[in-house]
């Protein structure tokens, strides 16, 4: 036994300088740098990547620590770096930290190779007339609700309307019609819904007003005798394509030595003399006038009417009858109204 004990003393004393003056282990040494890995990653929504952190000593030792924290934007991430994207676009990151370090990658979340979902044609509703136009707009989505690009949309419209493949649309007649723009790949469309009405018919044009050349009053002379009426009337002429002729105006009447009403009906008064009667067209500037001359005392009593002169005559003038015979005698009377035999 003491021969045992003199042999195991000195190698329990190489064992243990061997523990004492070990190199230290990598999670002893003292970590300087921290980084994850991939730096950079594309996804698209709800796709999943694991991101992995790696542990750098000063030693140059690398290797996956213990003791992380993980944290994301735009996803998920749990705690082994599983991220999964979200259904928002956009640039993110995805965040590790141990103790006082921190690493971050970056993430871009695309909509690369989502078909889409739906299909928005805008104006959704419109009213127009006959014989205008207007331009719709279609847009695609995806299923996270991202806007598409370069999505080329075959164009439709019911009825017998037509639209062009530039979502133009042309009001040709009236009714209500279904507007489709529709995505060929994926069969997604949208529609929308125009409205065309007839087209109120243009007024006629006002006629171009006449331009009087001049204006007749009629009679142009005459004699009234006090307190008597007199009618007086208008003429007025225009030029109408190159020539003159007789046209309506409406003239505003005056009067000397008597009353005059916008009819044209003339009262002498009672103060004999020579007066004057007058039309004016206060459109163009155009007068005329009569005169009127007033007398007074008893009107003179017309002449008798001569007698007419009646003529018998009888037909015929002569005849010749035998024994027995008969002949027909007529009168014919001229110059009296009553020819009663």
């Amino acid at each position: 036994m003491k021969a045992v004990r003199h042999f195991l003393g000195p190698v329990l004393v190489l064992l243990i300088g061997i523990a004492t003056f070990a190199p230290p282990t990598a999670q002893a040494q003292k970590i300087t740098r921290l980084e994850i890995l991939p730096r950079t990653v594309t996804m698209v929504p709800g796709q999943v990547v694991r991101f992995t952190a790696v542990a750098k000593t000063d030693q140059r030792v690398e290797f996956t620590p213990g003791g992380l924290y993980w944290s994301a934007t735009g996803g998920g991430v749990d705690g082994v770096g599983s991220f999964q994207a979200g259904d928002l676009l956009g640039t993110f990151k995805v965040m590790v930290r141990h103790n006082d370090l921190r690493a971050i990658a970056t993430v871009r979340i695309v909509d690369q190779g989502l078909p889409p979902a739906r299909v928005v044609v805008s104006p959704s509703a419109k009213t127009v007339k006959v014989g205008r136009s207007i331009r719709f707009k279609a847009r695609a989505y995806n299923r996270y609700k991202s806007k598409l690009k370069g999505v080329k949309f075959v164009w439709q419209v019911s009825g017998e309307a037509k639209i062009g493949q530039n979502g133009k649309f042309i009001a040709s007649a009236p009714g209500t019609f279904t507007i489709t723009a529709r995505d060929p790949k994926s069969k997604v469309s949208g529609s929308a819904q125009v409205t065309v009405k007839a087209a109120k018919p243009k007024p006629a044009p006002p006629p171009k007003p006449q331009v009087l050349t001049r204006l007749k009053v009629n009679p142009a002379k005459t004699v009234v005798h006090a307190g008597k009426t007199k009618r007086f009337s208008v003429r007025a002429y225009a030029k109408v394509k190159g020539r003159t002729r007789q046209v309506r105006a409406k003239v505003k009447w005056q009067a000397t030595g008597g009353k005059i009403d916008q009819k044209g009906n003339y009262r002498a008064g009672n103060r004999p003399g020579t007066f004057k009667v007058s039309a004016t067209h206060a459109a163009s500037g155009k007068s005329a006038a009569a005169t009127v001359t007033i007398r007074t005392g008893a009107k003179p009593k017309a002449s008798p009417k001569p007698k007419r002169k009646v003529s018998l005559r009888l037909h015929p003038r002569g005849t010749t009858l035998g024994p027995g015979m008969t002949d027909r005698f007529k009168v014919r009377i001229t110059g009296a109204k009553d020819r009663s035999k």
